[in-house]
């Protein structure tokens, strides 16, 4: 009797022990992202307004390096000024945030009117069930390239990515008042917060020159 109260304790200790792994194996279900884009490879200059004497292309722009802060001597006036260099790249894989780039993408509007291709922004879409991806170009006006072909302007998708790739913590607010989809009305969204004290292109220049 004594031989089979011990049985029936094993059997339901075994039991008891296959639900809690039946548990957490569940609890382990990978949760699939509903986007098709897998993800975006960012490269961008951390600064504007620079002039180059040839237009900067795709290819040149992914193949720059970090970005450096050099103090210059000027002659002619006998000032110092910092020479910027280089290219941030950055990633972006947050599933809330393919969703809304893949949305806005669906709203682009191919525009016949000229633009000039003088890349400072190049995003590298990554699609789950494709090995090309895709382009998307943006010159120094907010002018918008994809897969080579110029779009209507479209400021919420410019501001969802340049939002998700850091660009605005490289600017000071007086920078970031004259940029263009940080004015537009016709769509919501987050108020920039960074402060002077805090911008790490100015903490830089700071540095240098002192």
């Amino acid at each position: 009797m004594r031989k089979v109260i011990i049985y029936y304790i094993l059997i339901i200790g075994l039991i008891a022990c296959n639900k809690t792994n039946d548990n957490k194996t569940n609890n382990r279900v990978k949760v699939v992202c509903e986007s098709s884009i897998d993800s975006i490879k960012a490269f961008y200059y951390n600064y504007q307004h620079f002039n180059s004497p040839l237009a900067i292309k795709y290819s040149d722009i992914i193949k720059k390096k970090r970005p450096t802060f050099k103090k210059i001597y000027i002659s002619n006036t006998g000032n110092y000024e910092i020479e910027y260099t280089g290219v941030m790249d950055t990633l972006i894989r947050n599933c809330d945030v393919l969703i809304q780039i893949e949305s806005e993408l669906k709203n682009l509007k191919p525009d016949t009117s000229f633009a000039a291709k003088d890349v400072r922004i190049a995003f590298v879409l990554y699609f789950k069930n494709s090995k090309s991806p895709k382009i998307i170009l943006i010159n120094d006006f907010n002018d918008l390239f994809f897969n080579g072909s110029h779009q209507a302007k479209n400021n919420k998708l410019i501001s969802l990515i340049k939002r998700n790739i850091g660009f605005y913590s490289w600017f000071t607010q007086s920078e970031l008042k004259d940029m263009q989809e940080l004015n537009d009305t016709t769509f919501e969204r987050e108020p920039n917060l960074m402060s002077a004290e805090n911008n790490p292109r100015l903490i830089c220049v700071k540095n240098i020159l002192h």
